[in-house]
């Protein structure tokens, strides 16, 4: 077991640790990471959303007033209950495309808040809206994990366009009375 240890250490770990140093996989990584938080609280409300109260005898509710009223408060209201679970899983590819992007870009050095924003933008130009009878709309399928692969290339993407432009002082130059933040966009 331990000469396994060894050749282990030897000759795979080494390989392992120069793919783990990759800009793009730490990007991917910590831009992920960086959604966790709002996966945890989607996941909270998504628990809250599916008590058990079906499983409650009318019996017992009749014992219990404070919990018969709470059980019909909360069966009125168990759609809105789930909806910020709704909003964080169906968005979930949306702000990994930010998250990754900003990572990426702050590893080369460039502006991650605009970077990002230019990834969620391109994220976004992807899904293709459909005609519903109230107008256009974009599907939520692919906003969410379904979507996660295109919004890493987009994130890659827009941040190696970016880098690409600012290595080859590929930019608009502005007056010198433009505040610097407008400059910066350009």
């Amino acid at each position: 077991m331990n000469s396994m240890l060894r050749w282990l250490d030897k000759y795979i770990l080494p390989g392992i640790s120069k793919i783990a140093e990759n800009k793009h996989l730490r990007a991917i990584r910590d831009g992920i990471v960086s959604v966790l938080p709002l996966i945890i609280i989607g996941s909270v409300f998504l628990l809250f959303g599916q008590l058990p109260v079906d499983a409650l005898k009318e019996d017992f509710l009749l014992k219990h007033k404070y919990l018969k009223a709470f059980v019909e408060w909360y069966k009125l209201n168990k759609t809105s209950i789930i909806m910020p679970y709704r909003l964080t899983m169906q968005f979930m590819a949306l702000f990994a495309a930010f998250g990754i992007s900003y990572n990426l870009a702050k590893n080369y050095k460039l502006n991650g808040i605009q970077s990002g924003m230019i990834s969620a933008g391109a994220f976004l130009i992807t899904q293709v809206p459909v005609k519903m009878e109230a107008g256009w709309f974009l599907p939520m399928k692919y906003m969410g994990g379904q979507g996660i692969f295109a919004s890493i290339i987009c994130s890659f993407f827009a941040v190696e366009v970016t880098r690409f432009c600012e290595n080859r002082k590929m930019n608009i130059k502005m007056p010198d009375g433009v505040p610097p933040s407008v400059v910066t966009a350009f």
